[in-house]
């Protein structure tokens, strides 16, 4: 398969961005591993849900990355198997870690037209990503619900072109509003906590409780544990039936 980085110019292309919360609040030790759990939990959760990760530009930072997807990972792909395997991978690697050593994450994801540039991705795209991830909103937004480890937010046009018209069966009303702003740019996106209910409601539902593995030599993904919740295509998926979707992730590409 052609990597990402064999392409020159501009190309349009989903990107999304990704940020841990308090990163620059942990000692040395518990920064270096926090970049590698990220790292696996985020290598994992593409395996899962058959998004090509292996092949997309990656530009890595100290708490998060910004990732330019191959042209055949979608919007759809990211947001109904990814984003429900990435927060199963969170609830699993936290279950099993002290409160303090636990990961907490914010996600963005844009499209749109980038290219590389001599010291990373130039673009629209990746700009609006990393707006968006880094946005006061969505960190309050994670804040208000400690029990809930993930948050993500996508620009507009991917909620009104994808989530809206409930493609690949996502839910529009795991959603809600929010406007974006940050010196010059201002713009509407909508953000989700995955695990919670009647987001675009404004409702809140009962802390969810972290994810715990039975046996510690198996992956993260495989031992997601009854009394925690995922959110699968914007939905809710409770106790076991979180590791039947994964499995069916698994199964649904061969």
């Amino acid at each position: 398969m052609r990597r990402e980085s064999d392409e020159h110019g501009q190309v349009h292309r989903v990107h999304t961005a990704s940020d841990l919360e308090n990163y620059s609040g942990r000692f040395h030790d518990q920064q270096r591993f926090a970049q590698e759990q990220l790292d696996g939990i985020q290598r994992r959760a593409a395996t899962y849900a058959h998004v090509d990760r292996e092949n997309a530009i990656i530009q890595r930072g100290g708490d998060g990355d910004l990732t330019r997807w191959p042209a055949e990972v979608t919007a759809a792909d990211l947001l109904a198997d990814y984003v429900p395997a990435l927060h199963a991978e969170l609830l699993s690697l936290n279950g099993e870690l002290a409160p303090d050593r636990r990961l907490r994450l914010r996600l963005a994801v844009t499209s749109g037209t980038s290219e590389q540039g001599a010291y990373g991705l130039v673009g629209t795209a990746p700009v609006n990503a990393a707006r968006l991830v880094d946005a006061q909103v969505v960190r309050e937004e994670l804040l208000s619900a400690p029990a809930h480890p993930f948050v993500v937010i996508v620009d507009d046009a991917i909620f009104h072109d994808v989530v809206e018209p409930r493609v690949r069966h996502l839910d529009p009303t795991a959603y809600r509003s929010v406007l974006v702003t940050n010196k010059t740019f201002e713009r509407t996106a909508w953000v989700s906590i995955p695990g919670r209910a009647d987001v675009g409601a404004g409702a809140r539902t009962t802390p969810t409780v972290p994810a715990v593995r039975t046996d510690p030599a198996a992956s993260h993904s495989s031992q997601v544990h009854a009394a925690g919740d995922i959110t699968a295509n914007g939905g809710v998926i409770a106790g076991r039936d979180a590791i039947t979707h994964l499995r069916r992730l698994g199964r649904k590409r061969h």
